[in-house]
């Protein structure tokens, strides 16, 4: 009965030892920085695969204007929003 309960008595101190960090404490990264690491391994990850991009249309404003009369305004804003090939 003792040996089992000084088996126990052992595993314990070890484990609570073993658990105990002896490092020295480690610095907190700012978000700032956190973020910028992101933002590097990003960008790095985008030469191995594919970039997705969404561009903007102004389709439903273009609608509204063309419905409410207003086609020379729809025009201008087709014109702006519409890429130019040169």
């Amino acid at each position: 009965m003792n040996k089992i309960i000084l088996g126990i008595l052992f595993l314990l101190t070890a484990t609570i030892g073993l658990a105990q960090d002896t490092n020295a404490p480690k610095k907190k990264i700012s978000e700032r920085k956190q973020l910028k690491n992101a933002t590097t391994q990003q960008i790095s990850q985008c030469y191995e695969g594919a970039l997705l991009v969404r561009l903007k249309t102004r389709k439903h404003s273009i609608e509204a204007l063309r419905k409410i009369g207003e086609n020379k305004l729809a025009d201008k804003s087709n014109r702006c929003t519409t890429p130019q090939f040169h």
